[in-house]
């Protein structure tokens, strides 16, 4: 039975359901379903050929073709007649094995039954269908929104790479930038942690109940199972991971997770500075017309998406965390406390896709007021101490720092003839005062476009 938005317990399958329904295909039930018969038949394939060659000698001439169809073919009707199984079995794995053992007699398999999960754990199935739901998504659907996030955001620095603002630290009048140089800052270290991600190597193992390999290696000791379950996992878009005990250790996904974090805790920044320059007045958002923003106050045009994806990033960024410290606890060879939290995956990388869409939504829509950043820019002329004092010290005026300290520029004239400074001295605050004294953030602006440029190609060609 379908959910009803209205009637979802959380706001992913509820609210937001639209803006992140693609997210399903990796994390729903029936996705880890088709994952864990899929890596049941790749297994198979490769075991029987392995083990029992005079099986596949008596199988019909098109055998792989009917497996795999088994698996590309499974359906959310048989993903209902599974939860049936699991129903009586009480075991979610053994209820796709039950299942597979089915299909196989129906589609003339019958000696591929008995070899169904041959000296596997459930585990071994389980850590393949999530370790492979992690790559896909990641690279499938994360790095690609990523990508068009990246480049919205680099277009706008582009843009306004020139366009001078007043920097602030400690929330206080700094000194001029421009919001190109800002933006630009984020373009890159989005890239690079984007690019962490894409790189991430995903780890599987097929080990048996403590990891061992004992029941195949039992029952076929002139097989290597050792090369051949890392053989399989290859085969499978995995690299072998060897320290196993039942599960597959948890460093590879708690990894991830904390490059995600780091990535939400960016992306998340990035609104609050956004929403902070809203606030100055330099950056707007436009509404459209038959939007509210406010029930009482008519004229208000709230950075809402903005806003929004501040809390899904937060909120990811948060379980992100707890999912890559929690994920390295487990008692002797295995206990269940795992099984339950890695069913809640989808959650905070949902958030972060949804936190990236409405954040580029915001992108889309951005207004910069030039005119207001460069109207804050002259009302703080306090902003230019630092290169007056910088001059008067290089024509070896000692206490430059505290005769400039708090001064305003329309004092600048009064303050030189009276330490008697050099003519020079003027002139050289003019020409500064003339270029804005954003040094070189126009060049560095184009540098780190260009570098988190040549990223983005890289993203893009990443398979």
């Amino acid at each position: 039975m379908e959910i009803d938005p209205l009637d979802a317990i959380t706001p992913i399958d509820g609210r937001y359901r639209q803006i992140a329904q693609d997210a399903a295909e990796y994390f729903s039930e029936y996705a880890l379903m088709k994952r864990r018969i899929k890596a049941e038949i790749t297994f198979l394939k490769h075991f029987i050929t392995l083990a029992e060659p005079a099986v596949v000698e008596k199988l019909p001439e098109d055998w792989v073709s009917r497996l795999d169809a088994i698996g590309e073919k499974f359906s959310r009707e048989d993903a209902r007649r599974v939860k049936e199984l699991e129903k009586r079995l009480g075991h979610d794995v053994g209820a796709v094995m039950e299942y597979l053992r089915g299909k196989l007699h129906e589609e003339g398999l019958d000696r591929l039954a008995p070899f169904i999960h041959f000296g596997l754990t459930s585990e071994d199935v389980n850590n393949i269908a999530y370790s492979t739901l992690l790559r896909d998504f990641s690279q499938q659907l994360l790095i690609p929104t990523l990508v068009e996030f990246l480049e919205k955001l680099s277009d706008l620095a582009q843009k306004h790479k020139g366009s001078i603002m007043l920097g602030r630290t400690h929330g206080q009048p700094a000194v001029p930038t421009t919001l190109g140089k800002f933006l630009a800052n984020y373009v890159y270290r989005v890239a690079k942690l984007a690019e962490e991600v894409s790189t991430h190597r995903f780890y599987g193992k097929i080990g048996g109940a403590v990891g061992d390999n004992a029941a195949l290696r039992a029952a076929y000791p002139d097989v290597d199972w050792i090369e051949a379950t890392n053989s399989i996992v290859r085969r499978m878009g995995l690299e072998p991971f060897p320290a196993n005990t039942q599960i597959l250790p948890h460093e590879g996904a708690s990894l991830l997770f904390s490059k995600l974090a780091i990535l939400a805790g960016v992306l998340s920044n990035l609104c609050r500075d956004l929403w902070l320059l809203g606030m100055l007045g330099h950056v707007g958002l436009s509404r459209k017309r038959e939007e509210i923003h406010s029930s009482t106050m008519p004229h208000k045009a709230n950075p809402l998406m903005v806003e929004n994806a501040e809390g899904c990033l937060d909120l990811a960024g948060e379980l992100l965390s707890y999912l890559s410290r929690r994920l390295l606890a487990s008692r002797l060879h295995r206990d269940l406390s795992d099984s339950t939290i890695k069913r809640f995956y989808g959650t905070p990388l949902t958030l972060i896709l949804i936190g990236l869409r409405n954040l580029g939504k915001a992108l889309e829509t951005i207004i910069v007021d030039v005119e207001s950043m460069r109207r804050e820019v002259d009302a703080h002329q306090e902003a230019f101490s630092e290169p007056l004092q910088l001059i008067l010290r290089k024509h070896g005026i000692e206490e430059a720092h505290k005769i400039v300290g708090g001064m305003k520029l329309d004092d600048i004239r009064e303050v030189l003839e009276r330490i008697n400074a050099p003519t020079e001295v003027e002139r050289e605050v003019k020409r500064i005062l003339a270029e804005g004294y954003t040094g070189y953030a126009e060049k560095l602006a184009e540098q780190l476009l260009k570098e988190a440029s040549t990223i983005i190609q890289r993203l893009k060609q990443h398979d």
